[in-house]
């Protein structure tokens, strides 16, 4: 005798049900979210974008080339995936969705068009002494923690031209990110920059010259009196492959700001501060 089975109209209704609900609530265990962050409008990379799944501590960042890999361990397949790169509107998308692309576009954020304005005058604020005092071990590893100094600049319309610091660099190469953020209730709060600034750290002794950062080609305007400038340690590499050291350089006694990694509180730290040294014109 054989047996046929027949799916009416409610049968198929049912069985759509099943499939999505259990296709919402898949787990996944051992999957991975590999692609490349690029410009939806001219198709170019974005280097170090953060991503992160399902508002956890799970994060991961695009390289030079735009690319990266997230594992999915533990995460339902509706559970939302965040890309975000400064300069750039957020991009939110279902886990179950990720999986199956290869790129992932982000817009660009709108700029508001800044009035010429001639600055011809320069002015630096920040540490004066040049002389090694103290030093601030950090994680030669990415962990999204930022260290810094709240700068007050006494102009309503200034240019930003250069941000000197100093490291004590054991390792051969580390490639360190500029954060500018607009400070509120004394606090670091969201990005200004647009672009994603960062420079290459070559081995550093504790009395060698300082670093910069060389903003000028990129005709930064503020307004804001009071911002946070803060220094993120991307990445470190030794060629030998053995553990290597970065450490912040003070010179003077003050304070500085920190956080740990990206999800940690920021930190006052009173007693020494980090070499910091900001220029600007108006």
């Amino acid at each position: 005798m054989k047996f046929e089975l027949r799916t009416g109209p409610l049968v198929s209704i049912l069985l759509f049900i099943v499939f999505t609900f259990s296709r919402s609530e898949h787990v996944f265990s051992q999957s991975r979210v590999r692609g490349k962050v690029i410009n939806i409008k001219d198709k170019k990379v974005i280097a170090f974008a953060n991503i992160t799944v399902g508002g956890t501590k799970r994060k991961a960042m695009s390289d030079a080339s735009g690319n990266f890999t997230l594992t999915l361990n533990g995460f339902m397949a509706n559970d939302s995936i965040f890309i975000s790169s400064v300069g750039y509107k957020s991009l939110k998308l279902p886990v179950r969705d990720a999986i199956f692309k290869d790129e992932f576009g982000l817009d660009e954020e709108a700029r508001e068009m800044q009035p010429v304005i001639l600055y011809s005058k320069e002015e630096a604020i920040g540490s004066g002494s040049e002389i090694t005092g103290y030093f601030r071990a950090w994680n030669p590893r990415k962990t999204g923690g930022e260290i810094g100094k709240i700068f007050h600049v006494d102009h309503n319309n200034y240019r930003l031209e250069r941000v000197r610091f100093k490291v004590n660099n054991r390792c051969d190469t580390c490639l360190v990110r500029l954060h500018i953020r607009e400070v509120v209730d004394e606090q670091p709060g969201e990005e200004i920059l647009y672009d994603s600034i960062s420079t290459f750290v070559n081995r550093l002794a504790f009395d060698d010259k300082f670093s910069e950062f060389d903003l000028r080609p990129y005709n930064l305007v503020l307004k804001k009196k009071n911002v946070f400038v803060g220094l993120e340690v991307l990445n470190c590499s030794k060629r030998d492959g053995e553990p290597c050291s970065i450490c912040f350089i003070g010179t003077e006694h003050g304070s500085y700001i920190y956080k740990s990694n990206t999800n940690s509180a920021w930190e006052e730290y009173t007693d020494y501060s980090i070499y910091l040294k900001f220029f600007y014109k108006y």
